[in-house]
C-alpha cells in the first residue's frame, strides 16, 4: 500500500527476482528497427560512391544487399540520420 502497486506486480517481482537474482525488466519492448549499424554504413558508402542515386535506387539496392525491403520514406529517414540531404547536380546540357 506504501507504493500503491497491486499484488501480482510485487508477485511477479518476486518471482523476476528469483529467476534472474534481478529486478530490472527483461527487455524495453518496441519493434526492432529496420536498418542496424552495419546497414547505415552500407548506406553512407553507396551515397558517397553514387551521389546522383534515387531514394527508389537506394530501396532496391539495399533490398539487394541486405535482403530486407525499405520503403522512400524509411531511407529518407535514415538519410536524414546520416545527415546527407537529397539536393542532385543540376542538369547542364
Amino acid at each position: 500500500q506504501r507504493f500503491s502497486v497491486s499484488l501480482s506486480f510485487i508477485y511477479s517481482l518476486f518471482k523476476l527476482f528469483k529467476e534472474t537474482k534481478n529486478i530490472k525488466p527483461k527487455h524495453g519492448g518496441g519493434k526492432k528497427p529496420l536498418i542496424d549499424e552495419d546497414g547505415y554504413c552500407f548506406i553512407r558508402k553507396l551515397v558517397l560512391s553514387k551521389p546522383d542515386i534515387t531514394l527508389q535506387e537506394l530501396c532496391d539496392e539495399y533490398e539487394k544487399n541486405k535482403k530486407i525491403k525499405l520503403s522512400i520514406s524509411v531511407m529518407c529517414v535514415a538519410l536524414k540520420k546520416l545527415n546527407f540531404n537529397r539536393k542532385k547536380k543540376l542538369f547542364t546540357p
